[in-house]
């Protein structure tokens, strides 16, 4: 995470003298303030957290997450289940981690798409960890859940512009001094030249003298201007 989104939420101080002369009426009262300075801390963060019963039902719930599932913690602690509000094939991966005896409730990035209220799916990766009494049995489990929309439409962005750089059109990518860096299948098949040819070079080695001095200033022009040209244009291939 971040420094800086760790330097947005509350400090807490933690003190290693609680019980030391103490009666426990004040232990109990440190326990209290030390309990509601970390539930601040985890209702404020900017990630989802919430604790589990060994069943699966919220026993608490911080302020981000409630809005994800669109429920109040009133309505979600004690009644509804995590599971609940994922969809079908993400509620059976769910349950394969949670449930696993040799896990001992440790569930590491595990990507599971939650349910909107609106019907859409929000993308997370969940972690947590199951907190034992001294039998060795899980009374509850701590989890962490981030977001992935963010890091999915990105994803999802390039690949499709991997699909559309090889596509039938020839494409090629230069740096700021216009040396060639990628080209396509097509630019290859179009003009002949392997990749291996191409890279390091600059468009000047397409150049065919069919074309004014005109054509490519106005190309270059655009070129500076958005980054990107498209047009037609009479190329020298290789022998």
């Amino acid at each position: 995470m971040p420094p800086s989104t760790l330097g947005a939420l509350p400090q807490l101080t933690v003190s290693h003298d609680i019980g030391m002369g103490m009666d426990m009426s004040d232990v109990m009262a440190k326990l209290d303030a030390l309990g509601l300075q970390i539930d601040t801390v985890t209702n404020q963060a900017p990630f989802g957290h919430h604790t589990l019963a060994p069943d699966g039902t919220f026993l608490s719930i911080n302020a981000l997450e409630q809005g994800w599932l669109g429920q109040s913690s009133q309505a979600l602690v004690g009644t509804q289940k995590f599971s609940d509000f994922l969809t079908p094939a993400s509620r059976v991966r769910f349950q394969d981690h949670f449930t696993h005896p040799l896990r001992h409730g440790v569930i590491d990035d595990l990507e599971l798409d939650l349910l909107a209220p609106d019907g859409r799916t929000r993308p997370i990766s969940l972690s947590s960890h199951g907190i034992q009494n001294d039998a060795g049995h899980i009374v509850k489990h701590l989890a962490m859940c981030f977001d992935l929309t963010l890091k999915k439409q990105t994803e999802h962005n390039q690949r499709m512009a991997a699909m559309a750089f090889e596509s039938l059109s020839g494409m090629f990518v230069t740096d700021s001094r216009s040396v060639i860096l990628h080209v396509n299948q097509s630019f290859c098949t179009i003009t002949g030249y392997s990749a291996e040819e191409a890279v390091g070079q600059t468009p000047a080695m397409l150049s065919s003298g069919q074309h004014g001095r005109a054509f490519y200033e106005d190309m270059w022009d655009q070129l500076l201007r958005s980054n990107f040209w498209q047009g037609g244009s009479t190329t020298k291939t290789a022998a």
